[in-house]
């Protein structure tokens, strides 16, 4: 089971991504390229406590945008924590991917509330 697992397909795919987080562990879900309408089993996602979070995509007007923006230097890329042991687990045949970032951290650490507090939602 992964602490985080980012769905780039949405669709029949998301109750994959949502069975492949731990409990407490978050669904970054983003594009829904497969199909933005997704069918899943709601006790999967509420009863060990997962969450989803994203966004749909912008337009390639948007990417443009934003690009010129780096390139300018209105926008610079921050690196916050760097991991550079992480395991990512790419299941053959899918574009999904599984990260594991446990090791990185304390056993005592709160994974859901230093990813909320680093995505500015706490």
């Amino acid at each position: 089971m992964a602490d985080v697992v980012i769905d780039n397909l949405g669709g029949d795919f998301m109750q994959q991504s949502i069975n492949a987080v731990k409990a407490a562990g978050t669904v970054v879900s983003m594009g829904f390229v497969a199909n933005p309408a997704v069918t899943f089993d709601v006790r999967s996602l509420f009863f060990p406590q997962k969450k989803i979070k994203g966004s749909i995509m912008g337009t390639k007007e948007d990417l443009e945008y934003g690009l010129k923006l780096v390139k300018e230097g209105k926008i610079k890329a921050q690196l916050d924590h760097h991991l550079p042991l992480t395991n990512f687990i790419i299941p053959e045949g899918t574009y999904l991917a599984w990260v594991n970032v446990k090791d990185h951290f304390d056993t005592e650490e709160n994974l859901t509330l230093f990813f909320a507090r680093k995505a500015g939602v706490l």
